[in-house]
């Protein structure tokens, strides 16, 4: 089922090209993916430099939105897949031993490999249950993820109950 852009006229106008549009959107979702980043990373300034190339991803390809999802979730999907990239791409680096007065600190590879493994698991979980899962992972309560995602109370704990579930399967 296509959802609608919700009545959402800034949204509209930003499929259409309009910048005045998408930098409201920017300034309405750039909490939410820089908290999507943050809890996967760890790392502030990362987690503020994937924001940024979040939202440039998204002014390129706000066209292909197709509004099967709300708007949030398909931002949030990119945010996870973006930290997913930058994950692969920043693996722990190895260091030569040639300098007798070369001052470093060792990583911690399982670090790297919990974010890596908690990512995996987390995309187990359908892409409609995904934002109430992340806000519910954040501490929010049940009835501001209602309110905020547009759904009644009970179809959010039915989606934060099956999303469990995925999970537990996942990590069995």
């Amino acid at each position: 089922m296509i959802c609608p852009d919700n009545g959402n006229e800034v949204l509209a106008r930003a499929k259409q090209g309009d910048p005045e549009a998408f930098a409201e959107l920017y300034v309405q979702y750039r909490h939410l993916v820089y908290r999507r980043c943050l809890q996967m990373l760890h790392d502030e300034p990362a987690a503020e430099d994937l924001t940024q190339e979040v939202f440039l991803k998204v002014w390129a390809h706000i066209g292909q939105f197709d509004g099967r999802s709300q708007f949030s979730t398909w931002l949030y999907r990119i945010a996870t897949n973006a930290v997913l990239a930058y994950l692969r791409k920043t693996a722990p680096a190895f260091v030569y031993l040639d300098d007798d007065t070369a001052q470093f600190e060792i990583p911690n590879p399982s670090d790297t490999y919990r974010h890596v493994q908690l990512s995996e698991v987390l995309e187990k979980v359908r892409p409609q249950d995904e934002e109430v899962l992340g806000m519910w992972l954040d501490g929010r309560k049940i009835q501001d993820i209602a309110k905020s995602t547009g759904t009644n109370l009970s179809n959010v704990k039915s989606k934060i109950h099956r999303a469990k579930g995925a999970l537990r399967e996942a990590l069995a």
